[in-house]
């Protein structure tokens, strides 16, 4: 994934909290993005998942602009946790990253034993 000059303004404050911020994520890597609080952290996973509108810059991901990319086929290659959230059940961590495998389940479906399985390596690598 490669991030490109992003930048964001809070529509109301008018506050610049990004100012043409790039980077390059490897595929079968793990990334950290590091930095004090209020810094733009957020913001940055935030517009990169198209939650918010970056004024200007943009997201690409195997040569084509993910934020142009229907909401599913965007949620199949990436997710935000939110860091701030009061969850309405006592969900477990399991069923947590289990969610991650929404995109690929029917409405009104289980995980299948494949997602499990996809689900438990995933907490495995990290």
């Amino acid at each position: 994934m490669i991030v490109s000059n992003l930048s964001f303004r809070h529509a109301r404050s008018h506050q610049q909290v990004l100012c043409d911020v790039s980077f390059r994520a490897e595929p079968g890597t793990v990334s950290v993005i590091l930095g004090p609080n209020g810094s733009g952290k957020t913001t940055i996973f935030k517009c990169m998942a198209g939650l918010w509108k970056a004024q200007s810059g943009t997201v690409s991901y195997e040569d084509g602009n993910l934020l142009a990319l229907p909401t599913w086929k965007r949620a199949r290659l990436m997710s935000v946790v939110p860091q701030e959230h009061e969850p309405p059940f006592p969900y477990t961590v399991e069923q947590i990253v289990e969610m991650g495998r929404a995109a690929y389940i029917g409405a009104f479906s289980s995980p299948s034993k494949r997602d499990l399985e996809i689900a438990d390596q995933a907490m495995r690598m990290l």
